[in-house]
């Protein structure tokens, strides 16, 4: 199975790949085209950001991009190289020549090693790139089941916190914060001084 919409994708696990990066835990399956997986968080993370309301700081988020996308260029130029130095592969030898990296016959070996050291420099546009995303506050920082079992207490009902969906998720965050604003405009107090 291959969590491939955040109808399916638990809240649980969403957060957890955005944490440590690691776009597996979107499937089940053995043997699966890492790339793809790449491709599919990217799409996941666009839909996550507008249920969170995040389309609004567009810089952050094209930065944020552009850092996943280098990462996974990197994965993949690394993993082409490490299977070129093994075995003469004209497949992944294409992979690399759609990154800019040519391999020739003449010298297999040496352009190989040439393109994993070049490849090296990716690692610097990761980090220059992460130098302009904004600071994560460490008190803003949540901790995600901590959060449903409060939006459990304030609805009043108790629900799966490892199977319940992003976007079933965020429907919840909706009726929470409908209801404080209900209590909270229902408790304001009123400004009635008597005139003297």
């Amino acid at each position: 199975m291959i969590y491939n919409s955040l109808r399916v994708l638990p809240m649980v696990t969403c957060v957890e790949i955005a944490e440590t990066g690691n776009v597996m835990l979107l499937t089940d399956e053995r043997f699966i085209d890492v790339e793809k997986l790449h491709e599919l968080w990217e799409r996941l993370q666009i839909e996550w950001r507008q249920l969170q309301g995040a389309g609004k700081d567009d810089r952050a988020f094209n930065l944020f991009r552009e850092v996943e996308y280098q990462r996974a260029r990197y994965q993949i130029i690394k993993s082409a190289c490490d299977g070129l130095l093994f075995e003469r592969n004209q497949l992944l030898i294409d992979v690399l020549s759609e990154h800019g990296y040519d391999v020739r016959d003449n010298l297999y070996l040496s352009d190989v090693e040439r393109v994993l050291r070049e490849s090296e420099g990716i690692t610097n546009i990761i980090t220059n790139l992460e130098k302009g995303l904004p600071k994560v506050d460490e008190a803003t920082e949540f901790d995600i089941l901590d959060t449903m079992a409060a939006y459990s207490t304030i609805l009043g009902f108790d629900f799966d916190f490892y199977g319940i969906s992003v976007e079933k998720f965020y429907k919840l965050e909706n009726q929470v914060k409908r209801k404080i604003a209900t209590a909270t405009k229902r408790n304001k107090p009123t400004n009635n001084k008597k005139a003297k």
